[in-house]
């Protein structure tokens, strides 16, 4: 069956439809060509009419890339790549900015404007630039745009003139997993060391990816933000610029920050494995796809870093009290606001003070941080192991079980430890015996831990462990007396059929 692209829903006819000032949207996955309907169809059109195209991408890694294709294509003349970064350095400095040599402004990647908003607080400046021209067509980009495309809709009130969309598809996607700590990452690394597999491994942090870089940098390759002042000097460059220019990696790992997490392909049938230590989602969702499958034998397996449920609540609290002085604000308005909050700074820098000396609230900002709330309720709603229900929602894997790596590397000890009680015929008297299986249990409630033969016993079926705990009544000759035990513990083997 033939990949839908964004080429075939879009021919030339509708592009002629398409008027100065109109917003046209696409919403297509990763590898649904996006970019290849800008540098083609589009530009090709747009070459026929002596029309100019701006296309705007969000990560510097990606501006070189995309313009050495151009160049290569011989369009360098009809296409003008550029930055968000590079409008709202001159939008900061009181410029103007003129759009009137282009035809069409191209925002690539647009979900852009709100998941940076949460470390950029100019990005409310380019969005407002573009959605304020009306001299070219104005097409938003994204395959994870849809939050985005809200704020554009009913916070910025546009109308949109069309909107196209390409469903994701993740079949692809042989298995999802979850790990709690970087000790276990390590382990995966070291296995796949020993089976010479090659894994895209995307670290938020940027301290974290390169001390992991570090510990395996005999097998690595590093990458981050050129504008990281702290790390960038680590970077390979000649071994970036070669990533980028092969779409391919020859070292078994690519560690890298966010900055690699839109806009970069990477073409290789040997890459299998894909690690993501991201928070937000939609970032997330476009690491895995650097990615580009080629066949149905080209699979992933995914490893994410798990975010717990005592971890959901904290960030509950910290998104509150982000929000809280902009909502004051919007609330009550700046007067009432200045009694509120004199002297007091907004830290997480949603409220500004305009030119007008108007005290205002960046909306992209203040929406992400709705939006981030609205994620954190709909994740812990759905109970325990919240976060990782939601993100396997996100990849249309909502049936399947939430597998912990932690806690299934648990289980397989504790089987093997079970399993060698019941061999060896261990009979535990007393209970004060029953520590060590008690602890290797470690089945807890309220913070304590449970001792009881029915609890342990529910926790070895919620494990689906096939050994019980049986209750029995024995006696033993100790110091020539017999003694009775009548609450004497030994394991049984549960046969199933």
């Amino acid at each position: 069956m033939k990949k839908i692209t964004v080429t075939d829903i879009i021919n030339v006819e509708k592009i002629k439809k398409w008027e100065s000032g109109d917003t046209i949207v696409i919403s297509a996955g990763t590898g649904k060509g996006k970019s290849h309907f800008i540098k083609n169809r589009l530009a090709v059109f747009a070459s026929s009419k002596n029309k100019k195209i701006l296309f705007l991408i969000h990560r510097s890694r990606t501006v070189g890339q995309f313009r050495a294709e151009i160049e290569r294509e011989g369009k360098s003349h009809i296409v003008d790549v550029r930055t968000y970064q590079s409008l709202e350095a001159k939008l900061r400095k009181n410029e103007k900015i003129d759009f009137s040599e282009y035809a069409y402004i191209v925002s690539d990647e647009f979900h852009y404007f709100l998941s940076d908003s949460a470390f950029n607080k100019f990005t409310d400046m380019s969005l407002r630039a573009i959605l304020d021209t009306n001299t070219a067509v104005k097409i938003f980009m994204s395959a994870t745009g849809d939050d985005t495309l809200k704020h554009i809709e009913n916070i910025e009130k546009v109308n949109i003139k069309e909107k196209y969309s390409i469903s994701s598809n993740y079949d692809y996607i042989n298995s999802i997993n979850f790990y709690n700590n970087v000790d276990t990452l390590k382990e995966l690394m070291y296995k796949w060391i020993e089976n010479g597999e090659k894994a895209l491994i995307f670290i938020q942090s940027d301290s974290k990816a390169y001390d992991l870089y570090r510990e395996f940098e005999e097998y690595s390759v590093f990458n981050c933000s050129k504008n990281n002042k702290d790390y960038y000097r680590y970077v390979d460059e000649e071994k970036i610029e070669e990533i980028l220019s092969n779409e391919k990696f020859e070292n078994q790992f690519l560690i890298t920050t966010t900055a690699m997490d839109a806009g970069v392909n990477i073409i290789d049938l040997e890459l299998h494995n894909i690690v993501v230590d991201i928070n937000n989602t939609g970032s997330l969702i476009q690491a895995v796809g650097r990615k580009r499958i080629q066949n149905s034998n080209d699979t992933v397996n995914l490893y994410v870093k798990n975010i717990i449920d005592k971890e959901l609540n904290l960030m509950k609290g910290n998104l509150g009290n982000r929000i809280k002085m902009a909502k004051f604000l919007k609330d009550n308005g700046d007067k009432k606001f200045i009694e509120e909050y004199y002297r007091s700074n907004d830290n997480s820098g949603i409220i500004y003070l305009d030119s007008d000396f108007t005290l205002r609230i960046n909306k992209l900002m203040y929406n992400n941080t709705l939006i981030s709330m609205l994620e954190n309720s709909c994740m812990k709603n759905k109970g325990k192991n919240g976060y990782a229900k939601f993100i396997l929602e996100k990849f249309d894997k909502e049936n399947e079980e939430v597998v912990l790596l932690e806690s299934k590397k648990r289980k397989r000890s504790l089987k093997e430890y079970l399993e060698k009680l019941f061999e060896d015929k261990v009979v535990i008297l007393a209970a004060r015996d029953r520590k060590d299986l008690i602890e290797k249990i470690n089945n807890r409630a309220d913070g304590k831990r449970l001792r009881s033969e029915k609890s342990i016993n529910a926790a070895l079926e919620e494990l689906n462990i096939p050994y019980r705990v049986t209750k029995f009544e024995t006696s033993r000759i100790i110091n020539g007396k017999k003694k009775n035990f009548d609450a004497a513990w030994k394991i049984e083997k549960i046969v199933t059929y």
